[in-house]
């Protein structure tokens, strides 16, 4: 369940889907995504790579400081680059194991 912050809103954890594609780099583009996903774990955010993209979970803030690391290192270490983020919000909150789980009882 969510929690209240400070100010009295509801603080819900939502999912965000995040893909970085190196268009134009000196590095393996595996290098440079292993490099953002070393960024993600050392968040301390849940997350789960996949082929294309890696899901992590969090309040909303975290994410959005964790997409500007992502980003401020893509700036810093790559020529060009498009960084996608999706978020799944959800008024009670959403999490990776919970719509992993629901999709896994549907087949």
């Amino acid at each position: 369940m969510s929690e209240l912050s400070e100010t009295g809103g509801r603080v819900v954890k939502l999912t965000a889907s995040v893909q970085i594609l190196p268009l134009k780099c000196e590095r393996e583009i595996s290098e440079i995504v292993g490099d953002v996903v070393k960024i993600i774990k050392e968040s301390g955010l849940n997350y789960e790579i996949g082929a294309h993209a890696t899901v992590v979970e969090g309040e909303f803030g975290e994410i959005i400081d964790l997409v500007k690391k992502i980003y401020e290192f893509c700036h810093d270490n790559v020529e060009r680059s498009v960084l996608n983020v999706q978020f799944d919000i959800k008024k009670e909150g959403v999490s990776i194991e919970g719509k992993v789980e629901k999709i896994k009882r549907e087949v």
